[in-house]
């Protein structure tokens, strides 16, 4: 087994990251001491909390990437996302970042909406053959999805947070839940390989505009491990 010292160097998730990439590429199995212990906080800074509502909007805005494509691209797609979206469209709410030279060619248009509790991150990819405002309207689908749920995530992140959030439970012993606008296959996936690894419990309940995820300590599994 190979052992890092977690204060070496920056003493920081660097040592972590790093470690753990190798260890899963060459198969060697890894130990890592005094985590983060160079920090004023040391150890993994986990830990568990609820999020059941994404709060009141902040902000919301939008911007296309086409690194090697026209400019006029982006300026259709972000028209068309802000008709169907009813924005006022200004300078700051749709972008058109510059694009370094060895960048591209491709076409990339993101949503973002901050709330005071989460910020999601749409996204919809532009392909040949696909017109500027049919990547507008798949990306409006989704927002307007998610903005008619009552769940404090959307469908992607639903999947994404768990494995964290699974890991805080574990490591401190405190349940957590949040609420999702849909469970997709990845996110019912995800809970079940989850709690094959973890001792812990999650729990999909399915309700009016959202789904709630509980993950528990698993009592029979943290007393007899496998």
């Amino acid at each position: 087994m190979l052992t890092l010292d977690g204060s070496q160097g920056e003493g920081g998730g660097q040592i972590l990251r790093t470690g753990l990439a190798l260890s899963m590429v060459t198969g060697q199995p890894l130990r890592i001491d005094r985590l983060r212990a160079g920090r004023p906080k040391p150890g993994r800074m986990l830990a568990p909390f609820d999020l059941l509502e994404r709060g009141p909007r902040r902000a919301a805005w939008a911007q296309a990437l086409v690194p090697g494509l026209a400019r006029g691209i982006a300026a259709r797609e972000l028209e068309a996302l802000r008709q169907l979206l009813g924005w006022a469209g200004t300078a700051e709410q749709l972008r058109v970042p510059p694009a370094r030279e060895n960048e591209g060619p491709g076409n990339a248009l993101l949503a973002v909406l901050e709330y005071d509790q989460v910020t999601e991150v749409f996204c919809a990819l532009g392909e040949r053959g696909v017109r500027a405002e049919q990547v507008a309207d798949q990306l409006a689908g989704e927002v307007l999805s998610f903005e008619r749920s009552q769940g404090a995530v959307g469908p992607h992140l639903a999947d994404q947070w768990m494995l964290p959030l699974a890991l805080a439970v574990w490591r401190s012993g405190q349940r957590a839940s949040y609420t999702a606008e849909a469970v997709t296959p990845h996110t019912s996936t995800n809970a079940q390989v989850i709690a094959q690894c973890l001792p812990v419990r999650i729990m999909l309940s399915p309700g009016q505009g959202a789904t709630r995820i509980d993950i528990d300590i698993d009592i029979e599994k943290a007393a007899f491990p496998a």
